[in-house]
């Protein structure tokens, strides 16, 4: 429709459907042909920027993908890292992922959680940092015995860095234990909930590494306990929380009343991410309505601007970030269908992998990886004269096929990739 003004304004409305059947929602855009854009704004629009909600209209949006069993999706965040994904989550790529790995994060009374015998968790009896009144109370036996809770998560059976982080407040006790364990070994440090001090930290056992702690005062009386470590290689990351009457006074008589007041409990993976200092608090087992956090899955959260996050001399200083460049911050992704069809994609020293007669061996964990993580594999030559590969085998339909790996430069910066009927080259 032209204007008087001879405006010529065009709204695009645009059904994405997502990559499993099922899912999909509307965006809404609007574009003006002569360069101006357009003040008004639709009764519609969802900008599907780092959530699935709406800025403008009525109306629960609906997502659903289906992985395989052995084929996890990934996204590309803003520092270009790969991260896997949940079931079911909606991707935003380019954006900043946030994902806490404690179930029922604000509900210590829940079974994930198990307490010392004849410890009592008293649920929802104190005001919490977000102003609800949903932080529970940990109170002591009267045993001389430890005073705690803990919650084991699982994790991949190798070494990765962890960010943990907990709101406490004294409630008769002010001294807190806080351990973070793998099997025997284990790491540990000493906080005064009432002044936002330290106390001694350890480290028993092998495979643990305290990178940085530290503690931020937050609302209504409650500190943000911090702490960042390198993990042993085991398959869970233990979480306890331990009541004190001291530094280094972790065993004790109770007295049957005394405690402290526990919420918001996260943990993330932060391997690899340029800034390791915990993130905002999202919690996990509290939103029950789509799309809970914007993503279409529990405890996940995108954001559109960097860490502000900071510590310095075991001070936590919480801010918000540098907004993400809009060349980076690409939005919602929506593939088709898609399988990728070698097995062991990862693992080039796994018997999918075809060496024998090849004047090459395979270094495996050899360097960090696209993810962040130290997994990428090395192909290496041996001295004979010939072709130095490794190759999979796989029958081939007759419908088109791409191909596509991540290579870095070794001492060699030349690699050949060669399928049938074809030979492709890359630098």
């Amino acid at each position: 429709m032209t204007s008087t003004k001879s405006r010529i304004i065009q709204y695009i409305l645009i059904i994405l459907v997502t990559a499993a059947a099922g899912g999909g929602y509307w965006y809404w855009k609007n574009a003006n042909a002569a360069g101006t854009v357009s003040t008004n704004r639709p009764s519609f629009e969802a900008p599907l920027t780092t959530d699935l909600n709406l800025t403008a209209g009525q109306g629960i949006a609906t997502y659903s993908r289906a992985d395989g069993v052995d084929r996890r999706a990934t996204v590309t965040d803003f520092e270009g890292l790969i991260r896997p994904v949940k079931q079911n989550e909606a991707r935003f790529d380019g954006a900043r992922r946030v994902e806490n790995l404690v179930s029922y994060s604000e509900a210590l009374d829940n079974g994930v959680w198990s307490k010392q015998a004849g410890d009592l968790i008293s649920a929802n009896v104190a005001t919490a940092p977000d102003d609800t009144f949903t932080a529970d109370k940990l109170v002591e036996n009267t045993n001389n015995s430890y005073h705690n809770i803990y919650n084991a998560v699982s994790k991949p059976a190798e070494s990765r860095i962890y960010a943990f982080s907990v709101y406490v407040k004294p409630a008769g006790r002010s001294w807190i234990r806080q351990v973070l364990s793998g099997g025997t070994n284990y790491i540990q440090i000493y906080f005064n909930a009432s002044n936002g001090s330290f106390g001694s930290t350890g480290v028993s056992g092998s495979g643990f590494t305290l990178l940085s702690y530290g503690s931020a005062a937050e609302a209504n009386g409650y500190y943000r306990l911090y702490m960042l470590v390198s993990s042993d290689a085991s398959t869970n990351i233990t979480l306890n929380m331990f009541l004190a009457t001291g530094n280094s006074s972790g065993q004790y008589v109770g007295d049957g009343s005394s405690g402290v007041y526990y919420w918001g409990a996260q943990l993330e993976e932060v391997t690899g991410q340029a800034n390791q200092n915990p993130s905002e608090y999202i919690s996990m087992n509290v939103k029950t309505a789509f799309p809970y956090h914007g993503a279409g899955v529990d405890g996940v959260k995108y954001f559109s601007t960097r860490n502000g996050n900071t510590v310095a001399s075991n001070v936590v200083t919480e801010a918000t970030g540098a907004a993400i460049p809009t060349a980076t911050l690409r939005g919602y992704l929506a593939e088709g269908n898609q399988t990728n069809l070698l097995l062991q994609s990862e693992s080039f020293d796994n018997a999918s992998w075809l060496l024998t007669g090849n004047n090459a061996t395979v270094t495996a964990n050899a360097v960090v990886a696209p993810s962040g993580l130290t997994t990428a594999e090395k192909l290496v030559e041996d001295t004979a004269t010939g072709r130095h590969q490794i190759y999979q085998n796989y029958t081939l339909t007759a419908v088109t096929h791409s191909v596509s790996i991540y290579a870095k430069a070794g001492e060699r910066t030349r690699f050949e990739i060669y399928i049938p009927g074809t030979n492709l080259k890359g630098v």
